[in-house]
């Protein structure tokens, strides 16, 4: 893969920025709750998944985020673009099935289409006219290669 030239749309910026945040809001919540929750950490859970290995799966579950994000807007990836999409469409499928699967009650329901709202504008964003035009235009093969 190659590095993109040129400036980005608007959409790929802010599709990066939304799945960065949003990546690094769910790290930094998950972690408070850990340290808040220190205690049941130690007794409820598992004896071989230690607090090291609970930081660990926290650090992946935000590479999930950050890195799909950051092979789009450094390198215009298209397949990036479409597992980005193929996640956010399995992830909602699973909370439409989870909502309708435990009959969660009207509040924490609408809290939780709410927490999936911005991963779902985020990938929105990538087939925007521009989003599409910039990919179509770092798909074209390098002159260079070719001499």
């Amino acid at each position: 893969m190659r590095r993109a030239t040129g400036s980005r749309p608007w959409q790929v910026h802010l599709f990066a920025l939304i799945m960065i945040g949003v990546g690094l809001w769910a790290y930094v919540d998950q972690m408070w709750t850990v340290a808040q929750d220190s205690n049941w950490f130690r007794t409820d859970l598992a004896d071989d998944l230690s607090l090291g290995a609970m930081i660990f799966v926290l650090s992946f579950q935000f590479s999930i985020f950050a890195i799909p994000a950051l092979i789009v807007w450094v390198f215009a990836s298209r397949i990036a673009k479409w597992v980005v999409t193929g996640t956010s469409i399995w992830g909602t499928f699973w909370l439409v099935y989870d909502l309708n699967q435990y009959g969660h009650p009207l509040d924490t329901a609408a809290l939780t289409v709410l927490s999936a709202l911005p991963t779902g504008l985020a990938w929105l964003l990538l087939f925007t006219p521009a989003a599409n035009r910039w990919f179509a235009d770092h798909r074209k093969p390098h002159v260079t290669a070719f001499k």
